[in-house]
């Protein structure tokens, strides 16, 4: 039987309290074992506060070469995911032990403020309670630390993705929204507003679908007024600990806001301008807005001397140089201009020759019209047609040079000469 098994939890939660990788929870266990120590004791929790899955993993291929030597021992408490981990990683104790459901955790409540002015970004608000209420109405409640990560998404988030081991979840020190703040329940004077907690608002991307953040309680083991049990913090402002007044890790709060923003975004490819019926879209220069619930923008595309608009994607679609979209959220419209080449047919008495689609300005039919302009890209098939008592022969230049086929089909990539040849 194991005389000791030293647990390094404690390890990866001041990690966690910093952000990054020191100190190293792998560095902690050679230490331990290079001292003597034979068991070595790990308790993943569903919320990560501790050490992570990827520790768990990380500490199990470390002691792998000594096996045998040194007992590995999870602990947790009877959940699906411990028990598949427990599968995967197979250590040589697994402890089955009983969680506290009484932590104080964040519980924000979400809601979107409208912008003050047309055509500016939505805020979204979360409004987070102080997690332990006081015990008389008179009094302050016990006072927490509360670390906020925040990042935005481009996509909605499950229920089933708010684990803290989820790389998605924001945990990073660039992602944190706010260092620390002093929450504690106030008491609640007639004539004076209860501020009981903590408000995190900020505005919102075009593009965002979701805003995600991790809320870390800890304690205070400041000091308290022992009348009305104030913290009483040293710097006077609770805006940061100060010495010995961070205590424990608590709990970590995963949370996700999924949200529509109605706004419209346009790219351009070549050379050529969009413009809105509501003038909040001149691209151009301005390529992003923040629209109305459920307008009704129409889009004009206007190409530059030297191209043409070839055609819409995204939210429009197709050739016309007009579209509509609607908004009840964020739409991404694309619009594409090419380069205008000339295709030009040497006119012949003999006979004539068609195109099947429209130039740029006007349709080639030589006979009349010989030169038409094209945007790059555009396939046109011609087709030669010999006047009465004539035969074609073949044709000269471009891309079906000598063929003896009436039928000719042209990719537009650069000016194309091309004469069709007649019996004479």
């Amino acid at each position: 039987m194991i005389r000791l098994s030293v647990n390094v939890n404690k390890v990866a939660t001041l990690r966690n309290s910093r952000g990054g990788r020191v100190p190293s929870v792998l560095d902690a266990v050679r230490t331990i074992v290079e001292a003597g120590a034979p068991g070595i004791t790990v308790h993943p929790r569903a919320d990560a506060r501790h050490v992570t899955t990827q520790d768990v993993l990380d500490v199990a291929a470390a002691l792998q070469p000594l096996r045998g030597r040194v007992e590995y021992n999870i602990e947790g408490d009877i959940r699906p995911g411990l028990m598949e981990l427990v599968h995967q990683v197979k250590p040589d104790q697994c402890t089955l032990v009983p969680v506290t459901l009484a932590s104080p955790v964040a519980a924000p409540v979400y809601a979107i403020v409208p912008p003050a002015r047309p055509g500016n970004a939505p805020a979204l608000v979360a409004e987070v309670p102080a997690p332990e209420p006081a015990e008389s109405p008179e009094r302050y409640g016990p006072a927490q630390w509360m670390k906020t990560f925040k990042t935005q998404l481009r996509r909605e988030v499950g229920l089933d993705e708010l684990l803290g081991d989820n790389p998605m979840i924001p945990q990073d020190r660039g992602q944190i929204e706010v260092e620390w703040e002093l929450v504690q329940d106030t008491p609640n004077v007639e004539g004076k507003q209860k501020r009981n907690g903590a408000l995190r608002q900020g505005t919102l991307d075009g593009d965002t679908r979701a805003v995600v953040r991790r809320f870390e309680i800890y304690d205070y083991t400041g000091a308290y007024d022992p009348v009305t049990n104030q913290a009483l913090c040293a710097d006077l402002t609770c805006t940061a600990p100060s010495a010995g007044e961070l205590g424990d890790f608590v709990s970590a709060q995963m949370t996700a806001a999924n949200v529509r923003v109605p706004s419209l975004t346009v790219t351009k490819v070549g050379s050529g301008d969009v413009s809105s019926s509501d003038r909040s879209i001149s691209c151009g220069s301005k390529c992003s807005a923040f629209e109305s619930d459920g307008a009704l923008i129409v889009l004009t595309a206007s190409a530059n001397s030297g191209s043409a608009f070839r055609r819409w994607t995204g939210a429009c679609d197709g050739p016309d140089p007009i579209c509509r979209v609607g908004i009840n959220e964020h739409a991404d419209v694309a619009a594409t201009f090419a380069q205008i080449f000339n295709l030009s047919v040497s006119k012949s008495k003999s006979g004539s020759v068609s195109a099947d689609q429209a130039g740029v300005e006007q349709t080639l039919n030589c006979g009349g019209t010989c030169s038409v302009k094209y945007a790059a890209g555009s396939v046109v098939t011609l087709t030669a047609v010999p006047a009465p008592g004539k035969q074609f022969v073949n044709w000269s230049g471009g891309p079906c040079d000598k063929s003896a086929v009436a039928v000719c089909t042209v990719l537009i990539t650069r000016d194309t000469s091309i004469q069709p040849n007649f019996t004479k």
